[in-house]
């Protein structure tokens, strides 16, 4: 796609109302350096350096969508718990409001440089 072209898709989407309806999840990016091994399993002792939270799932939709210039709702249950909390009223936050139960994923990751993921969590929340 030539440079024009992507200038007028982006321009046919400024504005557009979009419903977003779906599943969030708040990805957690933790960067952290390995210090050394872990006494008590072969496991990697790391030493945070930063933290970061991103929209996830549907709330990444949404807020690509916002980025292009689309009038974006989202329609998702978000938790009223600390991720939601985070995913609702964090910088870059797709919208929302905390509502009853937890947000059902969280995606922590925790690289040793950015293209370098040493370690990924699932957390998810048994119902």
């Amino acid at each position: 796609m030539d440079g024009s072209r992507v200038a007028a898709v982006l321009e046919e989407w400024s504005g557009r109302p979009v419903l977003v309806f779906g599943d969030v999840i708040l990805d957690e990016w933790r960067l952290a350096r390995p210090e050394r091994l872990c006494r008590e399993a072969p496991a990697p002792v790391l030493t945070l350096r930063e933290h970061h939270d991103a929209p996830g799932g549907a709330a990444n939709t949404a807020a690509n969508l916002a980025a292009l210039g689309a009038d974006t709702v989202l329609v998702a249950p978000i938790g009223d718990d600390p991720a939601g909390h985070r995913l609702a009223g964090g910088p870059g936050a797709a919208g929302g409001g905390g509502g009853p139960g937890p947000v059902p994923f969280t995606h922590p990751r925790a690289p040793e440089t950015e293209q370098d993921i040493v370690c990924r969590f699932l957390f998810e929340k048994k119902k």
